[in-house]
């Protein structure tokens, strides 16, 4: 298995560099070039490698990472798993960056003991693997023997076991029931070896004995049950050991572990301990302590220097301290105690540490390149750096999974920036993965500024990696967000004005206050956001969550006999406009009528209510949803000339993210006032040549689509989302599609139309299982529906992936049918490899994105209104229909008889993938970048 994806990773490797695509802008790549190969590699290993790079950037890294991980095959999965393929990619970059010399390679192996580990395979039978794998025997002891079929069949296993019972017996204890390791034992000449037999015979797996192996040889030769009253009284062990610990001796890991454990207790005896048990307590244990501890233990050693310098100034005890740490631990011991460690070792372990640095940046080189870049007619240049970020920040989830590839690399601190802007959030939650850079406070405190409503759930987890950070942070700003913690909890919405309250506008009480009361604190966020500095994530998630809940509890009432348009003139024109903006999502046709009819009455009243406050905030998705619903026109009315060319001036205030080109674009397509689309024409083509001029090459290849819809045309490299084919959605002969219904009135209603629709037709069978239902032709090709019963979701949907795994199939056809808020349930469910996906929910138009952001290839059907059973079931039966009798769907043909045979104007609010903007214009995007 593992020579199939060693294939592939070379065949991958050859391909990372994806060669320019060109609409205005011309992108190139940096290729790497073969300049050495080595003798020394396992033939096995290099047989494949004739082309690959010297000089493998972090990029490539990852892309192959990246690529890899898309391949959704079980074995492949398997292997990812094991930890195999992450390591194996590492193992190649370095390999490759070091010399042939034997004493750099074992440098690179023991920097990163784990992946030395992982990858001993391919290098088992080289000169340098003995002296590797004993140095991973002294610094992951643990590791190697729960990974032991990597090397127990190999030549040196003996040489293994050996060096495991000097360093690591009481490990070594536990796994002596498993015959590998027994024979092993047994079969030693060591007498070390055959002393840890022989302890092992008498106490078991257990016992405190082998801590103490050595003293049963010369000069010691104490006797077994010696040792054992020893190892039976705490006090008398744990002073044997601080000696052992000093003196260098055998079993270094099982005594530092065991005295780790015993330390926290030792340190409450601080008067009656000798000054080396007192050392080496807290060095063990330091890390595990809260500032003030620390503190005041490293003040007692430092009042002790003369005690301190007696005990190091002897090589061999620092030789003894440092013997279970990597140069990097060795380092933080350094910075821990570099006021009294002498000069001499303090210059030798600086430069040993310094060294490590240097070479800790394998496998990948951390320089801030500059990177050759190709450039178009207008002298625009895109380089590989900011075409990677790009990348990076198509799957913020996945990239900040591996960011620890690049996370030395400069640019691993533009793409947090990029995630500040975006997401605090995943600088939060993934912040163990960089919290050791020395960048990693200053992203930290800004993620809290910018989200700290997300910040308050850190806070409140005691398990929290970020809370020490937080707790110690001087950032006077981040202080008073964290004192609201401390004196109104978690529960408080006062994080929520953070922006008024760093700034002074209120006192902590008064902002408390203001969250208790749900209506007074949203008046209160549409007064802030749109001049808003901190806390602006907050503020749109909760704004997005307080509206969509009273848009769905009008959109139950809208159509009542009894409702009155006094619901909506209570509020004012800001409130109005901040309902629709954050509303979109869920606002069916009547119930925008009733807001934009009500909002428009008080702009003819008074336009300064909305201009003053509103600032033309989020303007652009507003002239969207507007040209929706076909009131551009009216709304612009309202406005002079100068006035609508402020509008247009604000779009472009700030450079264009994706989520504001998608506006735009979807504002041009629906437009119907044409003095207002040739002023919009005008400011684009100004953006443009301002972009090239400042070398933005991403903006200007936004804006150069932008350009070419003005012109009802899209760029030539746009992919087509016109036609799907049977073959596309096959799998091992066989259409198959997932089908989520929930458990709830509209859930079950659906259900049953469902059966009872097929349950007519002669060309099809149903077939019922315990927690599902499979729906299968019976004429023409092979095509299924797999539906889970609304009863059994969970359980449905477990019991369909056990059939297609026992038929060895994949579905790449998802459909959703219910509420809206079950969609999320959904959208989790779907694979990378989806080339269908019908969102059969009110308003799934706009959780396109998301479904892009898994599977990018996926033709996408949704709503912008609202959905009904009565459509979504005629719509996939004929889906279903056109792919059993036909070897294509053509999307253009199929809506257009589909609206013929229907004959609901509902229909028109339903979003055919050949008509799918965001997901179009997304993937145009990210294919100019050749991403």
């Amino acid at each position: 298995m593992k020579t199939i994806y060693l294939t592939l990773l070379f065949l991958l490797f050859s391909g990372l560099s994806v060669e320019s695509a060109d609409i205005y802008v011309e992108l190139t790549t940096e290729k790497s070039r073969i300049h050495k190969s080595y003798s020394h590699a396992d033939q096995y290993w290099y047989d494949n490698m004739e082309y690959l790079q010297s000089s493998i950037k972090p990029y490539d890294l990852y892309r192959l990472n990246f690529l890899l991980r898309s391949f959704n095959t079980e074995e492949l999965n398997e292997l990812y798993q094991d930890g195999f393929m992450d390591h194996l990619i590492f193992f190649t970059a370095g390999i490759l960056k070091y010399e042939a010399e034997e004493g750099k390679i074992i440098d690179f192996l023991t920097e990163h003991p784990k992946l030395a580990l992982y990858t001993f395979p391919f290098y088992s039978d080289q000169p340098y693997a003995l002296k590797a794998i004993i140095k991973l025997c002294n610094f992951i002891p643990q590791e190697v023997l729960k990974k032991s079929e990597l090397w127990i069949t190999s030549e040196i296993a003996q040489v293994v076991i050996d060096k495991l019972v000097a360093t690591s017996p009481k490990l070594l204890a536990r796994y002596m029931n498993d015959e590998k390791f027994s024979n092993l034992v047994k079969s030693s000449e060591n007498e070390l070896t055959n002393t840890f037999r022989e302890f092992y015979e008498l106490s078991g797996s257990l016992s405190n004995t082998y801590l103490l192996l050595d003293q049963s040889m010369s000069p010691n030769n104490l006797s077994f049950k010696e040792i054992y009253q020893i190892s039976s009284n705490t006090d008398a062990l744990s002073s044997k050991l601080v000696d052992n610990f000093y003196n260098g001796s055998y079993s270094q890991h099982s005594i530092s572990e065991n005295l780790k454990n015993r330390s926290i207790t030792i340190l409450e005896k601080t008067d009656t301990l000798s000054w080396d048990r007192y050392f080496v307590s807290y060095l063990l244990v330091n890390e595990n302590l809260s500032l003030e501890e620390n503190m005041y233990h490293l003040n007692v050693l430092r009042n002790s220097n003369r005690q301190f310098k007696v005990n190091f100034q002897n090589p061999f005890m620092l030789s003894a301290l440092f013997s279970t740490m990597d140069l990097m631990g060795q380092f933080g011991y350094y910075n821990l105690f570099n006021q009294i460690i002498s000069s001499r070792y303090r210059n030798e372990l600086e430069s040993k540490y310094l060294n490590c640095r240097n070479r800790n940046r394998i496998p990948y080189e951390v320089f801030d390149r500059s990177f050759s870049s190709g450039s178009s007619s207008n002298g625009l240049r895109f380089k590989e750096r900011d075409r990677f970020i790009q990348h990076l920040g198509r799957d913020i989830d996945a990239a900040m999974k591996t960011l620890k590839y690049i996370r030395q690399d400069p640019i691993a601190r533009q793409f947090l920036d990029e995630v500040c802007s975006k997401s605090a959030y995943h600088i939060l939650s993934n912040f163990e993965v960089f919290s050791r850079e020395p960048y990693a406070l200053r992203f930290l405190e800004r993620a809290v500024l910018e989200d700290p409503a997300a910040a308050k759930e850190f806070l409140s987890s005691d398990n929290s990696e970020v809370l020490p950070y937080l707790k110690r942070c001087r950032n006077p700003k981040v202080a008073k967000l964290i004192q609201l913690h401390d004196k109104f909890g978690m529960l408080s919405n006062s994080y929520l004005l953070a922006d008024i309250l760093l700034k002074n506008e209120i006192d902590a009480n008064d902002a408390h206050t203001t969250g208790f009361y749900k209506d007074l604190l949203f008046k209160k966020l549409v007064e802030i956001r749109p001049v808003a500095t901190f806390g602006k994530q907050s503020i749109d998630k909760h704004l997005s969550n307080y509206v969509l809940s009273k848009i769905r509890e009008l959109n139950a009432r809208i159509d009542l006999p009894d409702e009155k348009e006094s619901n909506i003139s209570k509020f004012s024109s800001a409130e109005l406009y901040f309902y629709m903006i954050y509303g979109e999502e869920e606002l069916l046709s009547n119930t925008f009528d009733q807001f934009y009819s009500g909002f428009s009455a008080t702009l003819s009243q008074n336009i300064d209510e909305f201009k003053i406050p509103v600032k033309n905030f989020r303007i652009e998705r507003f002239l969207k949803i507007c040209a929706h619903h076909n009131v551009l026109s009216d709304f612009l009315d309202h406005f002079n000339t100068a006035e609508r060319k402020v509008m247009i001036d604000h779009i472009f205030v700030q450079d264009l993210d994706l989520e504001k080109f998608v506006e735009i674009a979807e504002l041009i397509a629906a437009m119907d006032d044409s003095k207002f689309k040739v002023e919009l024409q005008k400011k684009i083509e100004s953006q443009m040549e301002l972009s090239s001029k400042a070398e933005k090459a991403n903006q200007y290849i936004m804006l150069t689509i932008l350009q070419s819809l003005q012109k009802d045309t899209l760029a030539n490299n746009t992919p087509a989302f016109s036609i799907i084919k049977y073959s596309d959605l096959a799998e091992n002969g066989t259409v198959s599609g997932l089908q989520f219904f929930y458990n709830d009135s509209d859930g079950k209603l659906s259900y049953d139309e469902f059966i009872k629709m097929y349950r007519s037709d002669y060309n099809w069978k149903i077939e019922d299982h315990d927690h599902f239902t499979r729906v299968y032709s019976v004429s023409g090709k092979q095509v299924e529906i797999l539906s889970n019963k609304p009863s059994s979701v969970a359980d449905g949907y477990f019991a369909i992936q056990e059939y297609l795994k026992s038929k060895d199939r994949k579905t790449k056809i998802f459909i959703h049918r219910g509420y809206s808020y079950h969609v999320e349930k959904t959208i989790n469910h779907i694979e990378q490899s989806a080339k269908l996906v019908f969102l059969g929910s009110c308003g799934g138009y706009y959780k396109v994105d998301e479904v892009m952001q898994k599977s990018p290839e996926a033709h996408v059907i949704s709503t912008r209104q609202i959905a009904t059973h009565n459509l979504n079931n005629p719509l996939i039966y004929k889906i279903t229909e056109e792919l059993r009798k036909n070897e294509e769907i053509d999307w253009k043909e199929f809506w257009k008889d589909a609206q013929s045979e229907l004959k609901s104007n509902r229909i028109n609010d339903y979003i055919a993938p050949h008509k799918n903007f965001s997901h179009r214009l997304i993937n145009s995007y990210f294919d100019v970048l050749g991403i």
